[in-house]
Order: structure tokens, then C-alpha cells, then sequence
């Protein structure tokens, strides 16, 4: 029998939430990684050959373990993937966008975050506020593909898969983020040791949990209409769910897919639905024509083929020609960049213009309401993130500078 191979997990130490340039980011309160998934859309570059000489190296330690424990008796332990639920969830964003990972950890201004993945053919709108079409029948053309989603309302994460339009959940997971080092209590059978007919009693038992765990929320969590109540059960849904994501690489743009991303803050909190749709690449920076929508320089980039040249001038940026919202050094930022820009792509005229009108400020939606969601310098505000260590100070509006200035 061959053996499976185990995804590849990779640190992201210098990953970092915007105005937060010090502080290293950790993940249910381990430091921050994603799984490799390669080198589609341009993050991550591997060497292939590199790549084979590790794979190469891990077979040949895997046929000596194989050969040594030929004559020993059969054990219980099997291989354990590396990929966490936390893990899988901050890899699908981390490759859709980088931003919306970072908007996912980044409690301080974002109330919310939502990121859906929608057949095509259905209209993205508010989930609460959406109505599905008719069920289709066995000959129907309807689309039955299911809606993906993940979601992060305050330090409560929920993921799992929704009806087409996103009115009705068939599998939702939901964990709680712990934001303070806590302990939670579970009962333990002991038998007293004073005389030998003693009775088992249940004993308390506090585990620690330290300050950004993700604690599984079974109370919140339900499988085809059925309330779930075993922690253990929505672990193992979630890996389920997280392993077949990973495996349909459901962060790529597609012929049979688009994606959704949508955000709250305190000032707009929509009650009704998802909040505000927005492009990643708009929430702390705005909309820049003369910048590369995905490495951001001026005109050109490691990844353009002008920049293979010392003597190659600069190559104009290239607006994208069906909406016109963003400009590209290189058809391999372009492509790197379309699962994400996709999104605004394709809505109309007026959604893309209310999209437009509140990511126009210098520091993109962040600052568009910019007395909610930075503190004032002298305050001593400190940060909510349990992604971050504790006591660090809330990103700052300094006196006299908004954030336009």
C-alpha cells in the first residue's frame, strides 16, 4: 500500500496585519502558517527540483522505517495531517488574497468577514436576504452545487457549506476563539484509595486554554438540521470539510465558481446580511491605478518579464479593459490577482460604484470611517486581537493627521 502524502505547511513569520509592523501573528495560539499550495497565483515559489530531492529524501526515510518494523506487531498510531482546521481556513483566504487573511485575524477593524465561494448562476447577495430558487428535479438544469462559506463575526469563527444561494446551512462548524488565557472544565471518574469497596466519583477538571485557541462549539455547530453535541464531531467535520477544500484548490478562479467578500466594521453593521462587499486589496489601501493591483510597485515587479532585464525600461501598467478598477505590470499579476478581482469584475455598475466610492480614501475602507476604527494617540487603547500578544496598543490616528493626510 502506498503512502499518502502529507501537505507541506509553511511559516508565515514576516506575514504581518497592516499598522502592525512588529508584532508577529499566531493562530490558534501557534504561530502563524498556511499549507503550500504551490505556485498558483504567484505566492510561494517553489524550486521543483528542490522539491523532489526533499520528496525523494522523506520516501527513502519512509522504506527504512517500513523495512524495520516489518517483524513488529501492528500499532494503532496512523499519520496525522499537519493541517489543522485554523490552518486550512487561513490557507484558503491566504491564497485567495493575502488581505483577506489579514482582515480575518484583524478583530480591531473588522467586526466581520465573510468569504463565499458561489456557482456560477447564482446572485450574490446578502445570505439573510436571499431566496432560492425552486428545488431542481433529477432533469433539471438548476445548478445543485453547494455554496462554501467562512466566516468571522468578533473572536466566533463559523465555515461549512450552504444551499446555492446561502439561505440554508447543510453542514455548519462553528469555534470559538478564546480571547484571554482561560480554562475550561470537564469531569473525571477517580476512586478513592481509603479503603477498597470506595466508589468512582467525578472530579472537575480544568484544562488551560491559552489566549487565541480555537475552541470547538458544538452548541452552535449542526450537520443537516441536526444540532450537533460531541466537540470531538465537529473536529472531525472540519477536517473533513478543510481536506476536500484544500483538495479542490476552491480559492482558484473557475468556469463553474465565483467568490464573495464582505465585511463589517463598527460603523456598518448589517443585521441583514454579510455587510459591506469589498475587494481585499481595498480594505487598507485605495483604489491606485499608478501601482500594480497585486505587488503593488509603481511599474514593474520580480514576477514581469521586463524586470528579467537590467536594461529593459519599465513597462506601462496595463489597466484591466472590462471594468477599468485596476492596473497590472504583467499578465502574471493579473492572473495572480483575478480570483479576487473577479469579484468586482463582475457586478454592476452601481454595487461597483458604491464599492468604489467607500474604498477611496488613502487608506482604503479602513479609513473611511476613520474616528471608528483608529484610536488617538496619547489614548492607551490597546488592542482586542488574540492574534496578536497581549497589552499591544490599537492602530493609531495621530493628532492632527487623519488618516488622508
Amino acid at each position: 500500500m502506498g503512502n499518502t502524502k502529507l501537505p507541506r505547511v509553511l511559516a508565515l513569520p514576516s506575514f504581518r496585519i497592516p499598522d502592525y509592523p512588529e508584532e508577529a501573528l499566531a493562530l490558534d495560539a501557534r504561530p502563524l502558517a498556511v499549507v503550500d499550495v504551490g505556485e498558483e497565483g504567484g505566492r510561494e515559489k517553489e524550486k521543483e527540483k528542490e522539491e523532489e530531492e526533499e520528496e525523494e529524501e522523506e520516501e527513502e526515510e519512509e522504506e527504512e522505517e517500513e523495512e524495520q518494523n516489518q517483524d513488529q506487531p501492528p500499532s494503532s498510531t496512523t499519520k496525522t495531517s499537519p493541517v489543522t482546521p485554523a490552518i486550512g481556513v487561513a490557507s484558503i483566504l491566504y491564497a485567495w488574497h493575502p488581505m483577506a487573511l489579514a482582515a480575518f485575524m484583524d478583530l480591531d477593524a473588522w467586526f466581520s468577514v465573510t468569504w463565499s465561494l458561489i456557482p456560477s448562476g447564482t446572485a450574490i447577495t446578502n445570505t439573510l436576504t436571499s431566496t432560492c430558487p425552486s428545488t431542481p428535479t433529477p432533469t433539471s438544469t438548476s445548478t445543485s452545487t453547494p455554496r462554501l462559506e467562512i466566516g468571522r463575526i468578533g473572536p466566533k469563527i463559523t465555515f461549512g457549506t450552504l444551499s446555492p444561494c446561502g439561505s440554508t446551512w447543510s453542514l455548519m462548524l462553528t469555534y470559538d476563539m478564546s480571547t484571554s488565557t482561560s480554562t475550561s472544565t470537564s469531569t473525571s471518574t477517580s476512586t478513592s484509595t481509603s479503603t477498597p469497596t470506595s466508589t468512582p466519583t467525578s472530579t472537575p477538571t480544568s484544562t488551560p486554554h491559552p489566549r487565541g485557541t480555537w475552541l470547538p462549539n458544538p452548541q452552535e455547530s449542526m450537520q443537516n438540521e441536526q444540532d450537533m453535541t460531541d466537540a470531538s464531531a465537529v473536529n472531525a467535520l472540519a477536517q473533513a470539510w478543510i481536506d476536500d477544500c484544500l483538495a479542490r484548490r476552491v480559492w482558484a478562479a473557475g468556469k463553474g465558481w465565483k467568490h464573495g467578500f464582505w465585511v463589517e466594521y463598527g460603523g456598518v453593521i448589517d443585521v441583514w446580511g454579510d455587510g459591506v462587499p469589498m475587494v481585499p486589496g481595498w480594505l487598507y489601501e485605495g483604489v491606485d491605478l499608478g501601482r500594480c493591483a497585486w505587488c503593488r510597485v509603481i511599474s514593474s515587479c520580480p514576477l514581469s518579464p521586463a524586470s528579467a532585464s537590467a536594461s529593459a525600461s519599465p513597462a506601462p501598467l496595463q489597466r484591466c479593459a472590462r471594468c477599468g478598477t485596476a492596473a497590472y505590470c504583467s499578465r502574471t499579476c493579473q492572473a495572480a490577482d483575478w480570483p479576487a478581482h473577479k469579484f468586482v469584475c463582475t457586478m454592476g455598475l452601481q454595487d461597483r460604484g458604491q464599492m468604489l466610492q467607500m474604498a477611496a480614501a488613502k487608506r482604503g475602507l479602513l479609513g473611511y470611517d476613520e474616528e471608528r476604527m483608529f484610536a488617538r494617540e496619547g489614548e492607551g487603547v490597546q488592542s482586542v486581537n488574540c492574534h496578536l500578544r497581549e497589552g499591544v496598543a490599537k492602530r493609531v490616528m495621530r493628532r492632527g493627521e487623519g488618516v488622508d493626510g
